[in-house]
């Protein structure tokens, strides 16, 4: 039973996480979903961490490329409105003592 419903719960979750789609291009009224997954609280906290005040390298700002990791963040569209650090790590450590 377990194997039938799991699919179903969790591909809107990793679908709607920030990691497939980027939340501006899907519908605004599945935007609330990412609220709701783990995933996304795991990858607004990972792209923080690893590309907030950071250069990056090799690129080429001619050709369109981003070169600082806050405009990346920006692309991404977790510049804003997005939860901190802190508060992704508590929000999954509360989803992981509830399940």
């Amino acid at each position: 039973m377990a194997t039938a419903v799991l699919p179903i719960v969790v591909l809107p979750l990793v679908l709607f996480s920030g990691l497939y789609a980027n939340s501006q291009s899907t519908p605004a009224w599945l935007r609330w979903l990412k609220y709701l997954s783990p995933m996304y609280y795991c990858f607004v906290g990972l792209a923080k961490n690893e590309l907030s005040g950071r250069q990056l390298p090799n690129c080429d700002p001619a050709t369109g490329d981003v070169c600082d990791g806050d405009e990346a963040l920006a692309r991404y569209g977790f510049d804003t409105g997005t939860p901190s650090i802190g508060l992704c790590i508590i929000l999954l450590c509360t989803i992981y003592l509830v399940l």
